[in-house]
């Protein structure tokens, strides 16, 4: 403030100084004394020199930033015809110092005499001075405030020759001090510019992982807003991000943009959280017998305690009838996550069905049916379905009803057919026939003669012959047979199989 106010006051000063001089405060007009008298050629005579200067105009405008500089008018009188040359030039007061600290010839430059001179009598209009040319120029600072008003003085150096030949005799330097105010303006508007916005990926978190931070930024260097879009998985408080729950949490970041810059597109970023690893162990025995009641496996967790559901072959009620049950344990926690399967086989294990091919004979016909062989021998049949009575004692169906083609042909179907292996799938009632025969034959073309055994049982015995069968836990009353045949050496024609059926003599 001290050196402001000085300045102000050397302003005045210079103010009323040059209205001293001249009627127009912004110009300087001076006589020159001290300088030798000039030969007349009939004595010597007062040499009296006359300079008149004046900024055009001396209070200008600029605003920040700018570089800004004055017009001179200028008038040279000399009764000598002596010449005028300007030199440099300096700007002092509230103004930076210009000087290039050399010679700068303005006259010259701008439309003097040929030697760079002013000749007497000479009067000068001059437009802009450009600052390249070193004469009264500022630059006004880019954080000036519009509005402020800075004072201070353009000097001006020259030197003064006489009219001699060359560059005439040095007579003298002298110079002038002009006073200036410089207005700040306001400065032009500012066209608001594009920003883009960067975040750094965040990567997969567990839940129980601790707080952390998100890297964003704007290209513009304002502050960025970020929030989380799933605030029950994730919240962001500042640039903090805390884990509540798993899920996907996705995170937006957003910069709303001032003046100077329009508002930047919003980022999001999604990340995973996972839950914490658990571990589940089944208990009780994989191996069950058919008691009519519901049986189920149960659970031991690592941590402990922690909720867990299990499905029955993808169902939660628990299973009741004999059969085979892939069972699947799942945790039930927002924080913990595991599985593990086993497999429940249930079985009944009730004993051979005592029932005979007599028996069934009297269960389903008359006493005058059975004593017609047409009717009620083994390999009668008596609706015409294409199934004899033993075929329909052994696979349980109504001997008196036409059994539909989906029900018969459900009893045996191929798996699986490949060059090293076939497979064939059959169904036998759950309850075991003592009297019967199972027979599985294989051919390649179906010629009595190609028919070949590679499966039996009798009764309630075990399967035997050359291919590998696996019987199923019994389910709905219906037990199923795999039968896998190797082809060894590979066979590439068609392979047909069927069943056989004997009991005592005869057979189907």
């Amino acid at each position: 403030m001290k050196t402001i106010t000085h300045f102000l006051n050397t302003a005045l000063a210079l103010f009323i100084a040059a209205a001293s001089l001249n009627a127009q405060n912004d110009s300087v007009s001076t006589t020159l004394s001290a300088l030798p008298d000039y030969d007349t050629g009939s004595g010597m005579a007062a040499r009296v020199n006359t300079l008149t200067i004046a900024l055009d105009p001396s209070s200008i405008h600029g605003k920040p930033g700018q570089t800004i500089g004055w017009a001179f008018k200028l008038k040279w009188e000399s009764n000598a015809g002596d010449r005028l040359s300007l030199a440099t030039s300096t700007c002092v007061g509230d103004l930076s110092s210009v000087s290039n600290g050399e010679y700068t010839d303005i006259i010259g430059v701008i439309g003097g005499n040929v030697d760079g001179h002013v000749a007497a009598g000479t009067s000068w209009d001059a437009a802009f001075v450009s600052n390249t040319q070193g004469l009264g120029y500022v630059t006004i600072s880019p954080s000036a405030t519009p509005g402020a008003q800075f004072f201070g003085e353009i000097r001006v150096n020259f030197s003064i020759h006489d009219n001699s030949a060359g560059l005439g005799k040095y007579l003298a330097t002298r110079s002038v001090t002009l006073p200036v105010v410089i207005t700040v303006d306001e400065p032009d508007p500012v066209m608001a510019q594009d920003q883009i916005i960067t975040v750094e990926a965040i990567p997969a978190k567990t839940v129980g992982d601790p707080p952390f931070t998100i890297v964003a930024s704007s290209s513009s260097g304002l502050p960025v807003e970020i929030y989380s879009t799933f605030p029950d998985i994730c919240t962001v408080e500042g640039n903090t991000a805390t884990i509540h729950s798993a899920g996907t949490c996705v995170i937006m970041i957003e910069q709303a943009g001032n003046a100077a810059f329009h508002e930047a597109p919003p980022v999001s970023q999604s990340f995973v959280i996972s839950k914490q690893a658990a571990e589940i162990t089944l208990t009780g025995s994989e191996e069950r017998t058919f008691t009519g009641s519901a049986q189920s496996f149960g659970t031991t967790t690592t941590p402990s305690s922690l909720p867990v559901t299990v499905l029955y072959n993808g169902e939660e009620t628990e299973p009741v009838n004999p059969g085979i049950y892939i069972a699947t344990a799942l945790i039930d926690d927002p924080t913990y996550e595991g599985s593990a399967e086993g497999i429940l086989t249930i079985t009944d294990v009730s004993p051979p069905s005592d029932t005979t091919f007599e028996d069934w004979l009297s269960e389903n016909f008359t006493t005058q049916e059975i004593e017609d062989p047409a009717i009620t021998s083994q390999t009668a049949d008596p609706e015409s379905d294409g199934q004899n009575n033993l075929f329909e004692y052994a696979f349980d169906f109504d001997p008196k009803s036409n059994s539909s083609a989906s029900a018969r042909n459900s009893l045996l179907r191929m798996a699986e057919i490949t060059a090293e292996a076939n497979s064939v799938v059959f169904e036998i009632p759950s309850e075991t026939r003592a009297d019967l025969t199972f027979i599985v034959q294989g051919s390649s073309d179906m010629t009595a003669s190609s028919w070949r055994e590679i499966a039996r049982r009798e009764g309630d015995g075990e399967w035997t012959g050359s291919a590998e069968v696996f019987t199923a836990p019994p389910s709905g009353g219906r037990t199923q047979i795999l039968v896998t045949e190797s082809m060894q050496p590979p066979l590439v024609s068609s392979q047909f199989y069927r069943i056989k059926v004997i009991k005592d003599s005869g057979g189907n």
